[in-house]
C-alpha cells in the first residue's frame, strides 16, 4: 500500500465521515433498536481512519460527521450517543492508554470517563428529547437507572475489549501507516 498524500487523506476522511453519517441515518429509517450498535460502528469507522491516515484527519472526519448527522438524521438519540461518546472514544482510548502508566490506572480512568460522559449524555438526551431519565428502556425492557448503569458498564467493558482486539487484528493485517 503506497503512502497517501494530503489530498488522498482528505478524500478518505470524507468517505469515512459519509459512512458514519449513513450508519447513523440507518437508526431511524430501518431498525430503531440499533440505536447503540450503529453509533458504535460509526465510531469504529473513524477509529479505522485514525489508524490509516492519522488522528488529525480522523478528528476532522468525526467533527464533520457529527455536524452532518445532527442536521440530517431524523432519529436524534443515536446521534447524541455518537457525538457524546462513541465517535471520539476510540481515539481517546489510545491517548489514555499511551499517557497513563499501567493498565489498571488507564482502565479505571476510562471507566470513570465513561460514567461521567454517560451521565451527561442521559441528562442531555432526557432534557433535549423529553425522555424520562428515571426509567431507561433498553431493547424494549424498562430498567431503573441503577440497573441500566450497571448493564451499560458491562457493555462498556465489552466495547473496550472489542477496540483492543480490533486494533490487534489490524496490526496483524498490517493495515495503516502507523501500525
Amino acid at each position: 500500500m503506497r503512502k497517501l498524500n494530503s489530498t488522498g487523506k482528505t478524500a478518505l476522511s470524507g468517505i469515512a465521515a459519509a459512512l458514519s453519517v449513513t450508519a447513523l441515518m440507518l437508526c431511524g429509517y430501518t431498525y430503531p433498536r440499533l440505536q447503540f450498535i450503529l453509533p458504535l460502528c460509526a465510531g469504529m469507522v473513524i477509529y479505522t481512519l485514525s489508524l490509516i491516515v492519522g488522528k488529525r484527519y480522523a478528528l476532522g472526519a468525526y467533527i464533520a460527521s457529527s455536524m452532518l448527522a445532527m442536521i440530517l438524521c431524523a432519529f436524534k438519540a443515536p446521534v447524541f450517543y455518537y457525538v457524546l461518546f462513541f465517535g471520539y472514544y476510540p481515539l481517546l482510548k489510545d491517548f489514555i492508554t499511551e499517557k497513563l502508566p499501567g493498565r489498571t490506572a488507564a482502565f479505571i480512568c476510562r471507566i470513570v470517563l465513561f460514567n461521567c460522559i454517560g451521565a451527561f449524555a442521559v441528562f442531555i438526551v432526557g432534557a433535549v428529547l423529553s425522555v424520562n431519565i428515571l426509567e431507561i428502556q433498553i431493547f424494549g425492557w424498562k430498567f431503573p437507572v441503577v440497573l441500566a448503569a450497571v448493564a451499560l458498564n458491562v457493555e462498556f467493558v465489552i466495547y473496550d475489549l472489542m477496540i483492543f482486539f480490533y486494533r490487534n487484528k489490524l496490526t496483524d493485517l498490517q493495515i495503516g501507516n502507523k501500525l
